[in-house]
Protein backbone atom coordinates (compact mmCIF):
# COMPACT_ATOMS: atom_id res chain seq x y z
CA UNK A 1 0.00 0.00 0.00
CA UNK A 2 1.30 3.40 -1.01
CA UNK A 3 1.47 6.12 1.79
CA UNK A 4 -0.97 7.92 0.15
CA UNK A 5 -2.96 5.46 0.06
CA UNK A 6 -2.47 4.42 3.74
CA UNK A 7 -3.15 8.20 4.26
CA UNK A 8 -6.22 8.25 2.79
CA UNK A 9 -7.06 5.07 4.68
CA UNK A 10 -6.68 6.62 8.20
CA UNK A 11 -8.04 9.95 7.25
CA UNK A 12 -11.63 7.40 6.63
CA UNK A 13 -11.50 5.76 9.34
CA UNK A 14 -10.83 9.17 11.39
CA UNK A 15 -14.07 10.71 10.04
CA UNK A 16 -16.12 7.72 10.57
CA UNK A 17 -14.96 8.11 14.27
CA UNK A 18 -15.55 11.74 14.72
CA UNK A 19 -19.39 11.20 12.48
CA UNK A 20 -20.32 8.30 14.35
CA UNK A 21 -19.66 10.24 17.31
CA UNK A 22 -21.83 13.25 15.93
CA UNK A 23 -24.82 10.83 14.93
CA UNK A 24 -24.65 9.93 18.50
CA UNK A 25 -24.97 13.58 20.21
CA UNK A 26 -28.26 13.99 17.19
CA UNK A 27 -29.69 10.85 18.39
CA UNK A 28 -29.24 11.99 21.86
CA UNK A 29 -31.54 15.14 20.65
CA UNK A 30 -34.09 13.16 18.60
CA UNK A 31 -34.65 11.20 21.93
CA UNK A 32 -34.27 14.25 24.03
CA UNK A 33 -37.12 15.89 21.84
CA UNK A 34 -39.27 12.24 21.77
CA UNK A 35 -39.10 11.63 25.71
CA UNK A 36 -39.11 15.34 27.59
CA UNK A 37 -40.59 17.95 24.92
CA UNK A 38 -44.25 18.18 24.83
CA UNK A 39 -45.81 19.31 21.48
CA UNK A 40 -46.06 22.49 21.95
CA UNK A 41 -42.79 23.56 22.90
CA UNK A 42 -43.97 25.27 26.05
CA UNK A 43 -40.50 25.96 28.20
CA UNK A 44 -41.20 24.85 32.36
CA UNK A 45 -40.24 27.69 34.29
CA UNK A 46 -37.69 27.32 36.68
CA UNK A 47 -38.88 26.93 40.46
CA UNK A 48 -37.74 25.29 43.67
CA UNK A 49 -38.63 21.78 42.70
CA UNK A 50 -35.67 22.17 40.62
CA UNK A 51 -32.79 21.54 42.46
CA UNK A 52 -30.25 20.01 40.21
CA UNK A 53 -28.30 21.86 37.43
CA UNK A 54 -29.14 19.07 35.19
CA UNK A 55 -32.97 19.07 35.48
CA UNK A 56 -32.68 22.80 35.38
CA UNK A 57 -30.95 22.01 31.96
CA UNK A 58 -32.82 19.43 30.67
CA UNK A 59 -36.53 20.94 31.78
CA UNK A 60 -35.49 24.26 30.01
CA UNK A 61 -34.89 22.81 26.70
CA UNK A 62 -31.36 23.89 26.08
CA UNK A 63 -30.13 20.13 25.39
CA UNK A 64 -31.40 20.21 21.50
CA UNK A 65 -29.55 23.58 21.27
CA UNK A 66 -26.24 23.15 22.60
CA UNK A 67 -26.68 19.50 20.59
CA UNK A 68 -27.28 20.76 17.16
CA UNK A 69 -23.78 23.29 17.30
CA UNK A 70 -21.56 20.45 18.44
CA UNK A 71 -22.94 17.45 16.04
CA UNK A 72 -22.98 19.19 13.24
CA UNK A 73 -19.71 21.26 13.49
CA UNK A 74 -18.07 18.04 14.17
CA UNK A 75 -19.56 17.11 10.61
CA UNK A 76 -19.25 19.58 8.70
CA UNK A 77 -15.19 19.77 10.39
CA UNK A 78 -15.07 15.99 9.10
CA UNK A 79 -16.32 17.15 5.88
CA UNK A 80 -13.39 19.30 5.21
CA UNK A 81 -11.32 16.96 5.88
CA UNK A 82 -10.27 17.94 9.41
CA UNK A 83 -9.75 21.53 8.49
CA UNK A 84 -11.39 24.57 9.61
CA UNK A 85 -12.07 24.25 12.38
CA UNK A 86 -13.18 27.44 13.33
CA UNK A 87 -14.99 27.73 10.04
CA UNK A 88 -17.26 24.60 10.68
CA UNK A 89 -17.99 26.29 14.40
CA UNK A 90 -18.70 29.66 13.32
CA UNK A 91 -21.03 28.34 10.76
CA UNK A 92 -23.05 26.27 12.52
CA UNK A 93 -22.95 29.44 15.57
CA UNK A 94 -24.17 32.12 12.89
CA UNK A 95 -26.92 29.83 11.84
CA UNK A 96 -28.71 28.70 15.26
CA UNK A 97 -28.13 32.62 16.21
CA UNK A 98 -30.14 33.50 13.20
CA UNK A 99 -32.75 30.84 13.89
CA UNK A 100 -32.82 31.56 17.29
CA UNK A 101 -32.93 35.40 17.20
CA UNK A 102 -35.28 35.28 14.53
CA UNK A 103 -38.06 33.28 17.31
CA UNK A 104 -37.75 37.69 18.93
CA UNK A 105 -39.62 38.75 15.70
CA UNK A 106 -42.89 40.07 15.94
CA UNK A 107 -44.87 37.31 14.10
CA UNK A 108 -47.08 40.24 12.19
CA UNK A 109 -44.15 40.66 9.98
CA UNK A 110 -42.63 36.70 10.20
CA UNK A 111 -46.82 36.20 8.26
CA UNK A 112 -44.86 38.59 5.59
CA UNK A 113 -42.46 36.38 4.95
CA UNK A 114 -42.76 33.14 1.98
CA UNK A 115 -43.01 30.51 4.16
CA UNK A 116 -40.13 28.26 2.53
CA UNK A 117 -39.43 24.73 4.04
CA UNK A 118 -41.95 26.06 7.12
CA UNK A 119 -39.01 28.72 8.16
CA UNK A 120 -41.85 31.35 9.11
CA UNK A 121 -44.06 28.36 11.01
CA UNK A 122 -40.94 27.76 12.87
CA UNK A 123 -40.36 31.02 13.90
CA UNK A 124 -43.89 32.26 14.46
CA UNK A 125 -44.24 29.76 16.63
CA UNK A 126 -41.20 29.58 18.61
CA UNK A 127 -39.49 31.29 21.66
CA UNK A 128 -36.76 33.53 21.84
CA UNK A 129 -34.40 32.69 24.90
CA UNK A 130 -31.06 34.04 25.36
CA UNK A 131 -30.19 31.18 27.46
CA UNK A 132 -30.64 29.13 24.22
CA UNK A 133 -28.09 31.63 22.45
CA UNK A 134 -25.62 31.00 25.41
CA UNK A 135 -25.87 27.07 24.83
CA UNK A 136 -24.97 27.80 21.49
CA UNK A 137 -21.60 29.17 22.62
CA UNK A 138 -21.08 26.37 24.93
CA UNK A 139 -21.36 23.85 22.36
CA UNK A 140 -19.26 25.60 19.66
CA UNK A 141 -16.45 25.90 22.67
CA UNK A 142 -17.54 22.01 23.44
CA UNK A 143 -17.16 21.31 19.67
CA UNK A 144 -13.91 23.35 19.07
CA UNK A 145 -12.21 21.16 22.50
CA UNK A 146 -13.47 18.08 20.65
CA UNK A 147 -11.94 18.67 17.89
CA UNK A 148 -8.57 19.63 19.78
CA UNK A 149 -8.72 16.55 22.03
CA UNK A 150 -9.39 14.42 18.72
CA UNK A 151 -6.41 15.79 16.58
CA UNK A 152 -3.78 15.22 19.79
CA UNK A 153 -5.63 11.62 20.13
CA UNK A 154 -4.72 11.37 16.40
CA UNK A 155 -1.14 12.89 16.73
CA UNK A 156 -0.81 10.44 19.76
CA UNK A 157 -1.18 7.25 17.67
CA UNK A 158 0.74 8.44 14.67
CA UNK A 159 4.04 8.86 17.63
CA UNK A 160 3.22 5.29 19.00
CA UNK A 161 4.06 3.84 15.49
Amino acid sequence: MSPAQEQGDKMESQRKEINLFAVTLLILGFAYYLLVRNSVGIHVAVGPEYVSIISWFIENGWIPSFIHIYALSLFTWSALAFKSKYYAIMLWLLINAIFEVGQAIPTNFIEKIPDLFGISSYLANGTFDWLDIIAVCVGGVVALLTMYWFESVIKNKDIEK
